[in-house]
């Protein structure tokens, strides 16, 4: 077993390694911190053609097995380090919020229906022109992983327009699709022809035949696209097959790095532990193979493709050291920045701050004045795909066009700062430049694939000018705001 596992070790890092450079700079923005591993929906295709019309109880058993695979093999997922799991009903939910999803899916929904009233007239030309165009529109929706029971719905016309038309090969072809979009369908026995019948039997069996239904449910190429999509690393697709009375479990394991499946295990279905300890022994294998393939010299590592973004928010600033005012004064503002995302887990940033201080309560702040700042540095993060906390450093500078007046003098603040009485006014003439060091905690709040919102602490430390810093300086700052990814 041991031999084994080392020989299907060296096939997943061969495989890998055969990806070269421009796969591993294909590789989506799941970097290297995890394994984005999303997990397909687990499907039944064990059964034969006289369940098309009247399913068996061992065919309806494995097809209802089915979603309890599908829980088992997300908890072995969601065991390995280093990975983290999408689950089918997320994987759902994001290709869902995936831009254009909705309005092509409206869409698709009404030339499918335009298209069924045209079959119902018997007008097969229109109605098959609404309905390739409806299948079009759920696939370019990902309607095969979000709606494969719709998008079966429009192969199942399709099937029925071409057969109309005397095209049996291509009703075929149609009908094995909607089997293969949805393998539990069952046909009522007597409610189409003989002919359409026989179509729909020889379609399932055509589909009982193939070699490999995980390449026809999920063409290497979809696999890629789908991963583009949600920055998925490897899909791990499973799926029951062989007859009711001879079920095999297939799990096959895509990764986005080589775009082939690294691991394609068939295990007969028997009692459910042996099953599951097969199923972990093999994503075992995977796990460790993909982590030392990764670190392999004969590939470059991946790193998430560079990505600008532009920021801009509200910011609220206070001075800690304030020693010539007896209270905090507030400078609220505008913040506006740039940052390149050069890995997943790594940025480098700029950003400018304008702000207004203004006189605290007991106006001791004499007038309000002027800042802009300037910061650059860079970041570090972590976290999920939705939620990313991060820390940055960088450098500061502040200065003001202003002069900058403070006093604690009450015949100052009564009689004006002009007024022979006024003696205790302190001034920093302007310009003034702080300098000096910046540090933040953050976090980033995902709001669709190119929005985001954030909401950040800093504090600086400055150490010029010296008639500045000793009388302001270690100014906090809270922040909030919205960015945009290009």
């Amino acid at each position: 077993m041991r031999r084994r596992a080392a020989l299907t070790c060296l096939a997943v890092i061969a495989v890998l390694a055969q990806a070269g450079p421009a796969a591993a700079q294909s590789l989506p923005a799941g970097g290297w911190e995890t394994l984005r591993v999303g997990v397909l929906p687990v499907r039944s295709y064990a059964r034969e053609p006289e369940d098309v019309f009247l399913e068996r109880p061992q065919a309806r058993a494995l097809r209802e097995a089915a979603g309890l695979w599908q829980r088992r093999l997300e908890a072995l997922v969601g065991r390995r380090d280093q990975v983290e799991v999408l689950p089918a009903s997320q994987v759902r939910e994001l290709l869902a919020r995936t831009r254009g999803h909705r309005e092509a899916v409206d869409l698709a929904a009404e030339r499918f229906a335009l298209g069924r009233e045209l079959y119902g007239a018997i007008e097969t030309d229109g109605a098959l022109k609404q309905l390739d165009r409806a299948a079009e529109l759920y696939r370019e929706a990902g309607a095969d992983a979000t709606l494969p029971r719709e998008l079966a719905d429009v192969e199942l016309y399709r099937g029925l327009a071409w057969a109309e038309r005397k095209e049996l090969n291509r009703a075929h072809i149609a009908f094995r699709e909607m089997f293969l979009l949805d393998p539990g369908r069952v046909i009522q026995k007597g409610y189409y022809p003989e002919e359409i019948e026989r179509a729909l039997a020889g379609a399932q069996l055509d589909l009982t035949r193939l070699p490999d239904k995980v390449i026809a449910r999920y063409p290497l190429a979809r696999l890629s696209t789908l991963a583009s999509a949600l920055e998925v690393d490897v899909w791990v697709v499973a799926l029951l097959e062989g007859t009711p009375d001879a079920p095999v479990l297939h799990v096959a394991i895509f990764d986005v790095r080589s775009g082939a499946l690294t691991t394609s295990e068939r295990i007969p279905l028997g009692e459910a532990e042996v099953v599951a300890e097969r199923v972990d022994r093999a994503l075992a294998v995977w796990h460790a193979c993909a982590l030392a393939a990764r670190d392999t010299g004969s590939m470059l590592r991946p790193q998430r493709p560079a990505r600008w973004g532009v920021e801009v928010g509200y910011a609220h600033v206070m001075m800690l050291r304030h020693r010539r005012t007896r209270a905090l004064f507030h400078s609220p503002g505008v913040s506006i920045g740039a940052t390149w995302d050069a890995t997943r887990s790594a940025h480098v940033f700029a950003r400018a701050l304008h702000m207004v201080s203004l006189p605290d309560d007991n106006a001791d702040l004499y007038e309000s004045f002027l800042t802009s700042r300037l910061v650059v540095g860079g970041g570090l993060s972590g976290g999920t795909r939705d939620v990313r906390l991060f820390v940055e450093a960088g450098l500061e500078v502040g200065f003001t066009l202003q002069d900058i007046r403070m006093t604690t003098d009450v015949d100052c603040k009564h009689f004006g700062a002009d007024h022979p009485r006024c003696t205790r006014l302190s001034t920093v003439e302007a310009p003034g430049v702080w300098f000096g060091l910046k540090v933040g905690l953050g976090a980033r709040v995902r709001l669709s694939d190119v929005w985001y919102g954030y909401a950040t602490a800093q504090m600086s430390s400055y150490v010029l000018e010296a008639e500045l810093v000793g009388d302001l300086n270690f100014p906090l700052g809270l922040g909030v705001g919205v960015g945009h990814r290009f």
